[in-house]
């Protein structure tokens, strides 16, 4: 599989290629979840996927390490993309030191999360309030943070390779455009059948900005309402239940 994967150029990342699909490493929100994914994460590799997707709210970053050394795959085989928590520009430094040591490598693309901000209060992965609530901090401007991961990435010593956004708009693009000195490589979005970002993906190919898709066939209960699914199933024998039970998609 992993051969005959196509590669896909990062124009504004002097040319790093990556692969055109890999593994998305969320696991669940609570550390016993995360602890579970080293397993499947090291299964993927074996069955030859190259681009390991994480981040540091995902708690998965140590585990994404760890099967990669145990797989025995050349380190430079393998695509880590991670991504910077809350954003403040005053922690781009701090988070990109955190997440190289939890992943024990360097770091192939380092993401700005959220064009959103959230509230920094001691390393919480998920800062909500009491009704379950994002903390957003609206005081920070995700142009400076931006300016920052330029910094780190001019003077990271190949540590990071490339720097980009996720869950950008063409709004919020144009904004940070505007004083950005790189233009981000990547911006990672939700995009499915049901979200197919046409204009989005239109105009960053303009820019030279590759698009890159999460939840990219869009969740479970949506997929198995569809007739098309549900014939799929149908066919090849399967029932309802068992992708369900299995969280996996026909």
């Amino acid at each position: 599989m992993a051969a005959s994967l196509p590669k896909v150029k990062l124009p504004n990342a002097n040319g790093v290629e990556m692969p055109a699909l890999g593994l998305g490493c969320w696991s669940g929100t609570t550390p016993e979840q995360w602890a579970t994914s080293k397993p499947w994460i090291l299964s993927a590799l074996k069955s030859g996927y190259r681009l390991l997707d994480t981040a540091y709210g995902y708690g998965t970053e140590q585990y994404v390490g760890e099967a990669i050394r145990e797989s025995g795959i050349p380190r430079e085989e393998i695509f880590v993309i991670t991504k910077l928590p809350w954003h403040h520009a005053r922690m781009v430094e701090e988070s990109v030191e955190r997440s190289l040591d939890a992943l024990g490598t360097y770091i192939d693309l380092y993401l700005m999360h959220f064009p959103i901000a959230m509230v920094y209060d001691n390393d919480d992965r998920d800062p909500k309030d009491a009704e379950g609530n994002y903390r957003v901090d609206s005081a920070v401007d995700f142009k400076d943070t931006w300016a920052a991961m330029e910094r780190v990435l001019a003077n990271s010593n190949g540590k990071v390779r490339a720097i980009g956004v996720s869950n950008f708009s063409i709004r919020t693009l144009e904004e940070l455009l505007e004083t950005a000195k790189i233009v981000p490589a990547l911006n990672q979005v939700e995009m499915h059948p049901y979200l197919q970002q046409e204009e989005l993906k239109q105009w960053q190919g303009e820019k030279g900005i590759v698009t890159c898709a999460y939840t990219p066939t869009g969740t479970l209960p949506f997929l198995l309402s569809e007739w098309i699914a549900v014939r799929w199933v149908r066919v090849h024998g399967l029932a309802m239940q068992d992708t369900a039970r299995c969280g996996t998609t026909p």
